[in-house]
């Protein structure tokens, strides 16, 4: 059963798979085993008191933390890549890749649509011919695919009748010219863009016979028949739309989706060649996310699973061919077939629930695939309890990861301005974990699901646009789904990562400006958790500044209309004066990109609150108190002595 454990004064949910079967290490029945130690706020395991008592347990206790052989720990908050945000990189191992790579790439850490908490990293890089490759992991080992064949293989629909782009069965699919055009959007006094897009499509060429989306697909799926476990008789398209469902984008269900963020990708990939586009920061908090507790745990546990059917079927396979008929006849009994569970998924050994326990008790993952992770071990800590505080402080905390503290640089342990009021300025240890280790704020609340987009008062999102004057785009055209293509000057609108549509820059501002008055109604059409940030054209977002001759030259970000669901992020609450209310503000909305909230900027009161417990006693003029690392309040005051050297966000008018 699916047991969710809150933690009422910590103001998030964490949420355990608790198995049925008597050898699982999370099963709460079993005293020798893990036990995830519940409140009593949790109704579906203690609906009273008298039950919460009788397994001598205090009925005042938080609870979201699992007893390992009589030790009590628990999983801590680690800041990951945001999901379904492309983010411009420049890293010197990209060349690695091959002689052609280049140290440019554009990296979207894509979250699966069904909210199973699996996670692909899809990175495509900028090739020195001009074109361009999509690089994914699967098992630990990296793939690269030409862009042009995934382009072509998405143009074709998913093969079923009912697709609707480029004609039935994927036969027809999007021409090399309606590509170009996708591409090139109108702007042909782009010449950098019309080069690429051209050296794209004739790098198309080195593969031959490959012309319709069923023949690209199938010859993807020729490669990755090893990977996939398929059996032999398995068509080559069908293992080519097990790749492109499990690996490519995962975030979009639908091809013309996934074509359209591919679409996207590549513009934003040259746009970044051509210097027209900066260097999002990494360490930024507007780039990253929470990984939740529940969540980890949720994915090892279906990782597992996944890793048990797998060896049992291996099993069986091996049984059929040392005696088919014997097999056969061995399936049809309930009681066999039980064996077979038990002796090839290693049930005897403690099954999942061994694994699990070692992973809490040890804080080291086992993963044959990474749970796209850049760590394998510092994942649980001791809960400490020697005073209240310090034990509060544990669930708290947000840690980096332990990839970075062996880093020599010192550019992640930076504070930036746009952690004030989501994560602590001075709450950090001093030491090696110094500017690693941090705590959320006292007013910040990690959210730990995405508001639904539809249901109830809520309007659907994506007809909401629509209506406000977004212009849905799509592939295909006339041919295809019914939606035209997008301009050059209009300025993309994606939802979670998908692309809906486009605008022009003053329909754009009059859109933001609506969603937010609708999200601090009584009545909220949308989500009041929304995360709303345009980065429109004449004001610029400085995602990087660099010294140049006597001054710096700065670069902008891809001008793009984003809106998420708050996918496990901070958010906070900020009183509006004006309106009287409160509402959620958030990392990208805290940067100076609202109006709403730029009103009530003078106003002091409304961010003192950026303070966990040791940082309160300074907003209240007092005497700091634990581990207050002095060294990063002065570097706090130099960053806001020094605004311009830390303009990571700030949006100002575009200089003649």
């Amino acid at each position: 059963m699916l047991c969710y454990v809150t933690l009422r004064s910590l103001d998030y949910v964490m949420l355990c798979y608790v198995s049925k079967w008597h050898h699982m290490a999370l099963y709460i029945k079993h005293p020798s085993h893990t036990l995830v130690h519940p409140s009593i706020h949790t109704p579906s395991i203690h609906p009273n008191l008298t039950h919460f008592i009788h397994p001598h347990k205090q009925h005042n206790e938080f609870g979201g933390y699992f007893i390992v052989n009589g030790i009590e720990r628990c999983v801590r908050l680690l800041q990951i890549p945001r999901r379904n945000h492309p983010t411009a990189i420049q890293r010197s191992n990209y060349k690695n890749r091959g002689p052609t790579y280049t140290d440019l790439g554009i990296a979207m850490r894509c979250a699966r649509a069904n909210e199973d908490q699996t996670s692909i990293t899809n990175t495509v890089h900028y090739l020195t011919t001009g074109g361009a490759s999509l690089k994914f992991t699967a098992r630990k080992q990296e793939f690269l695919i030409p862009v042009i064949l995934i382009l072509r293989a998405l143009s074709g629909g998913d093969g079923s009748s009912s697709s609707g782009i480029g004609g039935i069965g994927g036969i027809g699919g999007v021409t090399d010219e309606e590509l170009y055009n996708r591409i090139l959007q109108g702007d042909e006094e782009n010449t950098f863009l019309k080069a690429r897009a051209e050296l794209l499509l004739q790098d198309a060429q080195r593969f031959t016979g490959l012309n319709t989306p069923n023949e690209c697909i199938a010859y993807i799926g020729s490669r990755f028949r090893m990977l996939s476990m398929k059996a032999d008789s398995t068509p080559d398209v069908e293992i080519g739309h097990y790749i492109i469902d499990r690996f490519v984008l995962i975030h979009c269900n639908k091809y013309g989706d996934k074509l359209e963020c591919l679409l996207l990708l590549l513009r934003k990939l040259y746009s970044f060649a051509a210097g027209d586009c900066g260097i999002d920061n990494a360490d930024s908090l507007q780039n990253q996310e929470i990984l939740m507790p529940g969540h980890l745990v949720c994915s090892f546990v279906k990782e597992k699973f996944e890793e048990m059917f797998m060896a049992v079927r291996i099993g069986i396979l091996k049984e059929m061919r040392m005696d088919y008929a014997k097999a056969t006849a061995n399936m049809q009994d309930t009681s066999c077939m039980s064996k077979f569970v038990d002796r090839y998924g290693m049930l005897g050994n403690g099954g999942i629930g061994k694994k699990v326990q070692h992973f809490l008790s040890t804080g080291n993952i086992i993963s044959s695939s990474g749970l796209d992770l850049m760590q394998v071990s510092g994942y649980t800590i001791v809960a400490e309890r020697l005073n209240f505080l310090r034990y509060c402080a544990h669930f708290r905390s947000v840690h980096r990861g332990q990839f970075f503290l062996e880093m020599k640089t010192t550019a992640v342990r930076k504070l930036l301005p746009d952690q004030w009021g989501f994560l602590c300025p001075v709450h950090t240890p001093d030491g090696g974990p110094c500017g690693l280790l941090s705590h959320l704020a006292l007013k910040s609340i990690p959210m730990t699901a995405p508001a639904p987009l539809s249901g109830g008062a809520l309007l659907n999102l994506d007809d909401l646009l629509v209506k406000l004057g977004v212009s849905p785009s799509g592939a295909g055209g006339v041919s295809g789904d019914g939606k035209g293509a997008s301009v050059h000057n209009y300025i993309p609108v994606c939802i979670d990562g998908r692309v809906v549509g486009g605008a022009s820059s003053k329909r754009c501002k009059s859109i933001t400006s609506q969603l937010r008055q609708m999200k601090v109604q009584d009545d909220p059409s949308v989500p009041p958790t929304l995360e709303i940030a345009l980065i429109p054209p004449g004001m610029y977002f400085i995602c990087m500044r660099m010294p140049c001759g006597n001054g710096f030259q700065d670069f902008g970000a891809f001008l793009t209309f984003f809106c998420f669901r708050v996918f496990f992020s901070n958010v906070r609450r900020y009183q509006g004066r004006t309106i009287s209310r409160a509402f959620f503000v958030h990392r990208k909305c805290a940067s100076r990109a609202s109006s709403i909230e730029q009103k009530h900027r003078k106003d002091r009161n409304d961010w003192t609150h950026g303070t966990t417990f040791h940082g309160y006693c300074l907003s209240r003029g007092g005497r700091p108190r634990g581990n207050y690392n002095t060294s990063r309040a002065r570097s706090y005051e130099h960053a806001q002595s020094h605004c311009e050297s830390y303009t990571i966000f700030r949006l100002q008018p575009k200089s003649p």
